[in-house]
């Protein structure tokens, strides 16, 4: 992992605070809820670790949770970001992250990937996150 990925995502206490500003999106989550970035070097090499946003206590928590591949994963969705993601991202953690994230989704530059059902999803409380980053996922098919 390039030198500025290594730091950006090492940096925990800045998620946490992007993740504590946007407490609402995440409001419905159900504990044990859990999202992974995934840097995409680390996603190729199919080992490291995913940094884990999981709702735990009644807010969203960051954390660090191992990666061997999507079988072992244990997030509900993931998001794989190239170096240029994952340093924007980053950098607009104390603006306006989910906006970013985005426009990064529809540019390419961070896959995702749903790793459970519509309707477990929406037990789970995913709909105002999904809704926060204009994914049409949930859609009326419901």
């Amino acid at each position: 992992m390039a030198t500025a990925v290594r730091e950006v995502f090492s940096d925990l206490s800045t998620w946490q605070a992007m993740l504590d500003r946007q407490q609402e999106v995440f409001s419905g989550m159900l504990r044990g809820a859990r999202i992974g970035i995934l840097p995409k070097e680390e996603f190729d090499s199919l080992e490291g670790k995913i940094l884990a946003w999981e709702a735990q206590e009644g807010r969203m928590l960051a954390g660090y949770r191992p990666f061997t591949g999507f079988r072992n994963a244990d997030v509900d969705l993931l998001f794989v970001a190239d170096d240029e993601a994952m340093v924007t991202l980053y950098e607009k953690a104390g603006d306006n992250a989910f906006g970013q994230m985005k426009e990064l989704i529809r540019r390419g530059t961070i896959l995702f990937y749903v790793l459970k059902t519509k309707h477990e999803l929406l037990d789970m409380g995913y709909e105002e996150f999904l809704d926060a980053l204009g994914l049409a996922f949930l859609g009326a098919c419901r």
